[in-house]
């Protein structure tokens, strides 16, 4: 399938607009069209119909990739948030655990922050479960102020995440999958294009300004 510029679709676009949008709108010329079997009702509108579909599919395109820009910045601001949250949480914990490496280590605080989403998510998830899970744990952290209540809202934001990213993913997903949908629909309408312009050629070779009016330059 071919593929295309976003240039190109809209060079594409208002080359069918102007061609077709005047044929139908200049009897004259549509007479001459007609003497070709592309009348009106006919070949014309099935042009009409391909053209629409591929407006449509375009607009579709832009509508999804700003939505995938959204949810991408949503993403980022609340990773971003999350993250501050998590790193506070651990550098409490790590000083108010010092003197007890093992309970840093059921914490998962040992050693470096992982840097990718899905390493780190599995990092913050340990620590906030494991603090929820023994009463040793809540009991200790407690005195650094990170409460049952304030671990479960982090555990919470961390889910919430989570969600998040996922829609994110699935936005780019429908993103990414506009590109090839309006490029097929392009594919066909150039097609039909190019057949339109051979018959224009031939219908309107004695009518030179006419084909101008299309949209079609003509050599003087």
């Amino acid at each position: 399938m071919a593929r295309f510029t976003n240039q190109k679709i809209e060079e594409l676009l208002q080359q069918g607009k102007t061609a077709i949008g005047n044929t139908l709108a200049t009897p004259e010329i549509q007479a001459q069209f007609d003497k070709y079997g592309y009348t009106a009702d006919g070949e014309m509108a099935n042009g009409q119909t391909l053209l629409q579909a591929l407006d449509d599919k375009n607009s579709d395109r832009k509508r999804l990739y700003a939505l995938q820009q959204e949810a991408t910045a949503d993403f980022n601001g609340e990773l971003a948030q999350v993250k501050r949250r998590y790193a506070r949480h651990a550098k409490i914990t790590s000083a108010v655990l010092a003197d007890t490496p093992e309970l840093l280590g059921r914490l998962g605080l040992q050693g470096s922050r992982a840097g990718k989403f899905v390493e780190w998510h599995a990092q913050a998830q340990q620590f906030y479960r494991e603090a929820l899970a023994g009463s040793d744990l809540q009991t200790a952290l407690a005195e650094g102020g990170l409460t049952v209540a304030v671990l479960q809202s982090g555990l919470g934001a961390l889910d919430q995440v989570v969600a998040t990213e996922q829609q994110q993913e699935s936005a780019k997903g429908e993103a990414q999958q506009a590109t090839p949908d309006r490029d097929a629909a392009a594919t066909v309408f150039r097609d039909w294009m190019n057949k339109f312009w051979k018959i224009a050629d031939v219908a309107l070779a004695d009518q030179p300004q006419w084909l101008e009016r299309l949209g079609k330059k003509v050599k003087s």
